[in-house]
């Protein structure tokens, strides 16, 4: 695989996209079930 700007520039994106997505999705599971503080931890 040759690493160009524009693929390391794509699968950067799609990290942080990832990363977004998880981080968004526990703020919600964490808002609607507090006690999901248990067993949501990062």
């Amino acid at each position: 695989m040759v690493a160009t700007p524009n693929v390391i520039w794509e699968l950067d994106s799609l990290f942080r996209i990832n990363v977004l997505g998880k981080t968004s999705f526990t703020v919600a599971v964490r808002a609607g079930m507090p006690s999901a503080d248990t067993f949501v931890g990062f």
